[in-house]
């Protein structure tokens, strides 16, 4: 049952941008690792393991000259051991720095910095946060929160329009959703068939044929969309590949099956029907349907 709220959580989470920090030591006439690559938006903490020493991005100890960094970086001299300079790197592009102390430069006290641009994001923090709600025992970040989501049949392109949230599971975690690459949904022939049912996705075909006719997911994706429509002998899966191949039966019911319990779209336990709205009911053999019981004359 703790699936049929996994949506809903993230009613509760903030996407964000997933940035890593990386550790430089500066000791006697050395920075570790002196050429380091990162990414956009990554900051970078210098620790001094002994002796007084800078991080000094503007101009070049040794010749005087402009380091011409894309922004100028630089801390103050520090003889402490620990933490001696943290910095965010926002621009993209290479830098290069030294330490300002006399001669510690010229015997090798220098380092550059790569700052690649951002092509895909994982926010694992947020992505651990949401699934270890669900499974206790979860450890990892988005690539193993995306392996969870579809096995809970929840696939990347998840849309939570329904929960009056924009986004999908891909704005969370895009770089791990791009590895699931190898299946694709055609929503744009969806819209174009089943859009004055308001159904505009692949997964939200699925879950309407589950929703208002109790068909599984097996069942939807084998549909040759009569009567509503004529797929000229196709099926739905030869438009959805993703959505059917990552989704999981969720609205399967036998007619003997009865309700147990009731929530509406925010989780909340339903003491008493509510007409005209979507709720999410479960069965007692344990299948979860979201449907909307209507009030008929």
């Amino acid at each position: 049952m703790k699936h049929c709220f996994l949506l809903l959580s993230f009613l509760f989470f903030s996407l964000s941008i997933s940035q890593t920090t990386h550790i430089v030591n500066a000791g006697m006439y050395y920075y570790t690792p002196s050429d380091l690559v990162i990414s956009q938006g990554d900051t970078v903490i210098w620790i001094n393991d002994g002796g007084c020493h800078d991080v000094n991005g503007v101009f070049s100890s040794m010749t005087g000259l402009d380091f011409n960094n894309p922004e100028i970086f630089s801390s103050e001299m520090t003889c402490d051991n620990g933490e001696m300079f943290t910095y965010a790197f926002d621009v993209i592009g290479a830098y290069s720095y030294d330490c300002s102390a006399y001669g510690h430069a010229s015997l090798g006290m220098v380092g550059t910095i790569t700052v690649n641009e951002i092509d895909c994001v994982d926010d694992d923090e947020t992505a651990f946060g949401l699934a270890s709600q669900f499974n206790p025992s979860f450890s990892g970040g988005c690539q193993e929160a995306v392996e969870y989501f579809i096995a809970s049949g929840y696939p990347c392109d998840t849309d939570l329009s329904v929960l009056g949230m924009s986004g999908t599971i891909s704005d969370m975690c895009e770089c791990s959703c791009e590895e699931e690459a190898g299946c694709e949904d055609d929503d744009a022939q969806i819209e174009q068939w089943f859009g004055g049912f308001f159904v505009t996705t692949c997964s939200s075909l699925i879950n309407y044929l589950g929703a208002n006719y109790g068909y599984t997911t097996s069942e939807s994706c084998n549909w040759n969309g009569a009567p509503m429509v004529d797929l000229g002998g196709a099926t739905i899966a030869d438009f959805c590949d993703c959505s059917c191949d990552n989704s999981i039966v969720i609205y399967e019911e036998s007619k003997k099956t009865e309700p147990i319990m009731m929530f509406d779209l925010l989780g909340r336990e339903l003491k008493s029907i509510i007409y005209n709205q979507p709720i999410i009911v479960v069965y007692d053999n344990g299948s979860v349907k979201k449907t909307i019981i209507q009030i008929t004359n």
